[in-house]
């Protein structure tokens, strides 16, 4: 990619002022003065080019950033000046002042703190950031563990040594009257227009920034602490967006600096830009979008844009051989390998880019990337979605149970209700409501006084139902008289229903053939399910003599040391009390037998776990070996018709420092295979083995590793 520079109005001639580029752009930024632009590239680095004579400057590289994002700057008023973040080797950014005519950036707060997105106030004499140095915390509901929320704070530091504080003391004292200001008000006006005049000469001279102790030269702005995302500060205003927590979206404000005061401008937002001037904002508010002044106060919805009526013109091959480019572009940016696992990036890009001329379809474009992708050979390289033709889809309600059918009879059986959660909205089971009078083996009769038999299609009457309400006839028997009528809500989809029941079907197993000796977990991911599942079982179970840890099927998500380091707690002691069994500490730990059930369905962080648990030395894996895609991926830019291509962009090596795991998997100490035939005969290989091992090893057990209370308390 090159930047090129045209008029905003589309005429005259379009300029290049980049040659030669090798990476991926982005973040331009012009210099107030116009003869600059700043920009970051897929490197890590921060330029800016001289417009008139097209030389680049490189001002720094982001080295800890832990993966390829970018960093990016802003400008002082005088473009003398850039203000830019960078991450320490801890992973806590710092903030840094680079002098142009210095060429050299002056690290200005430390390592021992977060801070980030600087900006400059128009007027050259402060400089604001965010600073995430408040460690307010809370304590976990499941356990004596804390957490940290609410860390960042809107500061403000001096830029010279004697600039006085943006925050004086204020008096207390009673303003001056009205008749009395009247008498003086030709003066102030005089001394009003000296000031202005002064003003505007200040303003044209170079900032000037006294570097040593700037950091100690910082105070807060009178706002609460919370989850900053950026500032834009403008003349006697600074603009701020923040997230609260647990809300849906982000909210934008506004600090008045002489009221010494901040409101909330309008929240709820996906996106947001910032006119020139500072006074009006262009919002998304989920699909929508809107233009409101930039002044407190601001309601949802306000200043909506009718977008109806815009239209544009397409054309779709033009764009996929671009999509193309940017993609063969991306990917040879953003993987991690740079000599791309051996391949010639060059020539793969020439062997399938002749064919970008029959592609036809979007769906051709993304089959032709992925054997793109394919030429790597690694997980985490997926490509997918992009425009498409619009088609309406209906959707089919289910009853959240299974159906057989009595063909001798010609009607349809309820075989199994999922009973769900009912006290989540998401996972209620539509026939397990409180008071419905349906069980296992009635049959459906009628849906919506319709009859319904064998062999007309089940689903075909609860076509367009998800979240109506559908009146049944169901009954013990396979006839019409006696039948009882019902109201049931259809959802959408099953998935989560039946995922807890084969899960609370496999603990109650476990349950049952350890007389209740052994506690069960399944992680579905490493991401949120993953968090929420494996808290609801480990909590209940921590005082199980042994656990069962089961990752079969996992998809992946986050790095999963969060739950190992749980699960290899050790205990540091025991406590007694007087009427009770008395705790120990850490309270939240588990500390008997474990095992760990694998299969090749396991990938990603469905691969960490298991190599995480035997590096623990928890216990023994077993099953099959697992997926082996363990390289990881932060994010890349879209194509431009929100398809997209995910690139790997760092990858695994062990304690050795070898490269491990990622096309290999990780191999079971006890390799059992969960064959097709006996699952279906309703065995489960896998889970019979661990519950056959888990009790040889407590039966192996020597003491538990709990410790028992002594026979008497000491004498003093």
């Amino acid at each position: 990619y090159e930047i090129y520079l045209m008029a905003a109005d589309g005429s005259g001639e379009v300029k290049q002022i980049t040659s030669g580029a090798t990476i991926w752009y982005d973040n331009l930024v012009w210099s107030p003065d116009g003869k600059m632009i700043l920009f970051s590239d897929a490197g890590v680095n921060l330029h800016y080019i001289d417009i008139e004579t097209k030389q680049v400057t490189k001002v720094d590289h982001g080295q800890h950033e832990g993966t390829s994002n970018f960093i990016s700057g802003v400008w002082s008023p005088d473009s003398k000046w850039i203000a830019y973040q960078k991450a320490s080797p801890s992973g806590f950014n710092s903030v840094y002042l680079y002098s142009l005519e210095e060429k050299k950036g002056h690290k200005i707060t430390s390592d021992m703190t977060d801070d980030s997105s600087p900006v400059f106030d128009p007027t050259g004499k402060y400089l604001f950031w965010i600073a995430n140095r408040e460690f307010n915390f809370g304590f976990s509901s499941f356990e004596f563990n804390y957490y940290h929320f609410n860390t960042g704070r809107v500061v403000v530091a001096t830029l010279k040594a004697d600039t006085p504080t943006p925050f004086p003391p204020e008096s207390d004292e009673e303003k001056v009257k009205e008749e009395q200001k009247a008498e003086g008000e030709e003066k102030a006006a005089e001394e009003k227009k000296a000031e202005g005049e002064e003003k505007k000469a200040e303003e044209e001279k170079a900032i000037e920034i006294d570097i040593e102790g700037i950091e100690g030269r910082l105070v807060d702005l009178p706002l609460d602490d919370s989850n900053y995302l950026g500032l834009m500060a403008f003349e006697g205003k600074l603009l701020y967006a923040y997230a609260p927590q647990g809300a849906n979206g982000f909210t934008i404000g506004v600090f008045d600096m002489k009221k010494r005061e901040g409101s909330d401008i309008i929240g709820g937002l996906r996106g947001i830009d910032i006119s020139a001037d500072g006074k009006k904002i262009l919002y998304r508010q989920g699909p929508a979008f809107g233009i409101v002044d930039a002044a407190p106060g601001q309601k949802p919805g306000s200043g909506a844009l009718n977008l109806s009526g815009l239209q544009m013109t397409v054309d779709p091959k033009a764009e996929w051989e671009q999509m193309f480019t940017d993609a063969w572009r991306m990917i040879r940016d953003w993987f991690y390998d740079p000599n791309m696992h051996g391949v010639d990036w060059n020539a793969m890009k020439e062997r399938y880019g002749k064919l970008v001329p029959y592609v036809a379809h979007r769906d051709d474009l993304n089959f032709l990337l992925g054997e793109l992708l394919g030429e790597l050979n690694s997980s985490h390289t997926y490509r997918g979605g992009g425009d498409y033709p619009s088609t309406e889809s209906v959707n089919v309600g289910l009853l959240g149970c299974d159906i057989v059918p009595d063909k001798e009879n010609g009607h349809y059986k309820i075989a199994k209700i999922y009973t769900g959660q009912n006290w989540d909205p998401n996972r209620r089971g539509p026939l397990a409501q409180p008071g419905m009078k349906v069980a296992e083996g009635d049959y459906i009769i009628a849906v919506d006084g319709n009859e319904l038999s064998y062999p007309g299609n089940f689903y075909e009457p609860f076509v367009n139902t998800v979240g109506k309400i559908v009146k049944l006839k169901v009954n013990s028997e396979p006839k019409a008289e006696g039948a009882t009528e019902v109201e049931v809500t259809p959802v959408r989809s099953e998935l989560g229903l039946r995922y807890l029941d084969w899960s609370e079907t496999n603990r109650k197993k476990v349950e049952e053939a350890t007389n209740g000796r052994v506690g069960y977990i399944h992680l579905p991911d490493t991401a949120g399910g993953g968090m929420e599942f494996f808290n609801r079982s480990f909590y209940p179970q921590v005082r199980k003599e042994a656990l069962i840890v089961a990752v079969r099927y996992n998809s992946g998500g986050f790095i999963p040391d969060i739950y190992l380091e749980r699960l290899a707690r050790k205990v540091l002691r025991a406590w007694a009390t007087r009427y009770t069994d008395g705790f120990i500490t850490p309270g939240s730990g588990h500390y008997g037998p474990k095992v760990c059930i694998m299969n090749h369905y396991a990938g990603s962080g469905g691969d960490a776990f298991p190599y995480y648990f035997r590096k623990h030395g928890l216990g023994p894996l077993i099953g099959t070996r697992t997926w082996g895609g363990l390289i990881g991926l932060s994010g890349n830019p879209a194509l431009m018709d929100n398809g997209g291509v995910a690139i790997a962009d760092f990858s695994f090596y062990n304690t050795e420092g070898e490269w491990d795991v990622e096309t290999h998997g990780v191999d079971p100490d006890i390799e059992v295979d969960d064959r097709p035939d006996l699952m279906v005969a309703g065995r489960d290989p896998s889970l019979e083995k661990a519950i056959e091992v888990i009790l040889d090893m407590l039966n192996k057990q020597e003491k538990s590793p709990i410790p028992e209370r002594p026979a008497s308390n000491p004498v003093r």
